[in-house]
């Protein structure tokens, strides 16, 4: 039985495409890619009143996380956090 292993090789070009394709919903944090309603109001991203922060972590040589919050003036709290491969997870309290 012949066994192979396919390892994935991701190029610089490779991630400079993907931040082309993806860049714009990054480049402020109310248009982080997704939405909600509060209060019958649909809200987009974390908006800037929201006083919104970023704090990015190493996780490896090529991985680096980036988690992403913001408060309304009720206490109501939004975070996301994303990796490198453009994967997001967004919770709302």
């Amino acid at each position: 039985m012949n066994k192979s292993f396919v390892t994935p090789a991701t190029s610089p070009a490779d991630m400079a495409k993907s931040r082309n394709w993806t860049g714009r919903y990054f480049s402020s944090l109310s248009k982080l890619p997704f939405s909600f309603y509060k209060d019958d109001k649909k809200i987009y991203g974390i908006p800037d009143d929201w006083y919104p922060t970023v704090e990015k972590r190493r996780i490896d040589a090529n991985i680096v996380e980036t988690v992403y919050e913001g408060n309304d003036s009720e206490g109501f709290t939004v975070s996301g956090m994303i990796g490198n491969e453009a994967s997001e997870i967004i919770w709302i309290n």
